[in-house]
C-alpha cells in the first residue's frame, strides 16, 4: 500500500505539471498590439523621465490601461500633473529615428547646431553610426538655421549630416595670468 501511494504521487504531479506546460499557446501577437503603446511609454520613461526610479517594476504594472490612463497609473507624486499625453498618432510620422536640441552658435545669430539627445535602435540614424552626445553642425553642406531645421526630423528625403564635437579649449593668455 504505502509503494502504490508512493508511486501515485510522482505520477499526479508529471500529470498536473504536462497538463499546464502543455496548454501554453503564444498569445503575444494578439497582445502585443493591445499593449504596445503602454510598453512604449514605460520604455521611455525609464530612459528620460526625471523620477524614473518611482516608476513600478514591469510585474506590478497593467499593460492593458488606456494610455492616458497608463501613464497616470506611473507617474511620479512629485510630478505635479507635468507629464500628459498630447495626442496619439495612428500613423507614425517619417522620421530619422532620432531627437536633437538646438542650440545657437556663438556670435552668430542665425546659425545653429543640433546635439542629438536620442537615437532610435534600428533607426536609419543608428545606421548612420549618429549617436546620443553627437553634435551635427550642417545639413546637406549647409549650417543649420531655423528655416532649415525641419528637415532634420521628418522630411524622408536623404541627408548629408556633418558632425563635430565640442572641446572644452582655454585660452593660453588667461591661463598665463
Amino acid at each position: 500500500m504505502k509503494i502504490r501511494n508512493l508511486l501515485l504521487i510522482p505520477a499526479t504531479l508529471v500529470a498536473t505539471l504536462s497538463s499546464l506546460t502543455s496548454c501554453g499557446v503564444d498569445r503575444w501577437p494578439e497582445y502585443a498590439a493591445e499593449t504596445e503603446l503602454d510598453q512604449w511609454i514605460t520604455t521611455v520613461m525609464r530612459e528620460n523621465y526625471l523620477w524614473y526610479a518611482d516608476i513600478p517594476e514591469d510585474k506590478n504594472l497593467n499593460f492593458f490601461k488606456a494610455p492616458e490612463d497608463f501613464l497616470k497609473s506611473i507617474v511620479s507624486k512629485e510630478d505635479n500633473a507635468a507629464s500628459y499625453i498630447d495626442t496619439i498618432y495612428q500613423q507614425p510620422l517619417p522620421s530619422y529615428g532620432f531627437d536633437y536640441n538646438l542650440y545657437q552658435v556663438v556670435n552668430n545669430d542665425t546659425a545653429y547646431n543640433a546635439l542629438i539627445t536620442y537615437v532610435l535602435p534600428d533607426s536609419p540614424a543608428s545606421a548612420a553610426g549618429l549617436k546620443r552626445g553627437d553634435w551635427i553642425v550642417e545639413v546637406n553642406d549647409e549650417v543649420i538655421t531655423k528655416k532649415s531645421e525641419p528637415k532634420l526630423l521628418n522630411t524622408g528625403l536623404a541627408l548629408k549630416l556633418t558632425t563635430g564635437t565640442y572641446t572644452y579649449q582655454t585660452d593660453p593668455e588667461t591661463e598665463a595670468q
